[in-house]
């Protein structure tokens, strides 16, 4: 784990640019230092089953994946099923984290898509249904940028996110309330194209019988 600590030390510095120049091979290699421990993890099919470890290594993907080249490397190692099978957690702290962790690698090809064929949608959506305030915000900002998928949307809506996303705009947490409404935005906006097109094809049925007659 202790190799896991450079990623995020750089990551962090690097976005207040503070980092020399002479430094940014050291980033790189911090970076690519995840790389193994990913690669390990997929090959064996086994995760370590200390829940403070996984916690650990889903804040460091969340700041490794700031930046995009970092993200693309470990998604071609496998980051997102490994991501995946997390979801069913019960631990706070891990669901914490492995969300925002969902949330920052959503920004790569098609990690957000896949996120949805492999089932993470709906346990994230009971997410909301916790008590702790710190896996709602993490929770919500993952929906928002999952919620970008129309397939993740619709499945969203089936799972029943509304409710929840309604009650999370009413919060006082300024990050969970933007994460819910863009959310939110994202699945009206869905709908409306899909009434529009609905409309367009009733519109287009009735005028093909009225010819027909």
């Amino acid at each position: 784990m202790f190799i896991l600590y450079p990623v995020i030390l750089f990551s962090r510095v690097d976005r207040t640019g503070l980092v020399p120049e002479r430094l940014v091979t050291v980033q790189a290699s911090a970076a690519w230092s995840l790389v193994p421990c990913i690669k390990h993890a997929t090959d064996s099919g086994e995760m370590s089953p200390d829940i403070h470890v996984l916690a650990s290594v889903c804040a460091a993907i969340a700041e490794v994946a700031g930046d995009i080249e970092n993200l693309a490397v470990i998604t071609d190692y496998g980051v997102i099923p490994m991501l995946v099978n997390l979801v069913e957690t019960e631990n706070v702290k891990l669901r914490e984290h492995l969300a925002s962790a969902i949330a920052h690698c959503c920004a790569w090809g098609s990690n957000c898509k896949m996120f949805g064929r492999l089932g993470a949608i709906t346990p994230l959506v009971q997410y909301m249904a916790d008590g702790d305030p710190n896996v709602h915000r993490t929770t919500a900002l993952a929906l928002f940028y999952l919620s970008q998928n129309a397939f993740n949307c619709v499945t969203m809506h089936e799972s029943g996110v509304v409710q929840f996303l309604l009650k999370a705009i009413s919060s006082t947490d300024h990050k969970l309330q933007d994460a819910a409404a863009g959310c939110l935005a994202n699945i009206r906006k869905l709908a409306l194209e899909a009434e529009t097109v609905h409309l367009i094809r009733k519109k287009a049925s009735t005028s093909e019988d009225e010819t027909e007659a």
